[in-house]
């Protein structure tokens, strides 16, 4: 998770609350994937952390996410959140690690 994307989350999710991603419709690609914000994690949603804000992933969301980053991102039309992928330690983006 990014630090703008801790922050985003913190701001609109106080307190105990959370950003819930889940695959909507059964299905289990990148495009397919909601958020909504909610007071607690279901049973069986993974709970991660970071610098106070909490994200609850939907096992299928979690296992398409697993090597995925979170970020937010603000435009014209508001905040949306992105994924983008994980990049080795000690590489930018676009290099390959060694």
């Amino acid at each position: 998770m990014t630090q703008t994307a801790i922050d985003v989350i913190k701001h609109v999710a106080p307190g105990d609350a959370g950003l819930r991603v889940y695959a909507s419709g059964g299905a289990s690609d990148i495009q397919d994937l909601q958020v909504e914000i909610v007071e607690e994690p279901k049973a069986d949603d993974q709970v991660v952390e970071a610098g106070g804000a909490q994200v609850f992933l939907e096992p299928r969301a979690a296992d398409t996410l697993e090597d995925k980053v979170l970020d937010a991102v603000q435009d014209e039309r508001g905040v949306r959140f992105a994924v983008t992928d994980q990049h080795p330690p000690g590489s930018a983006p676009g290099e390959a690690g060694s």
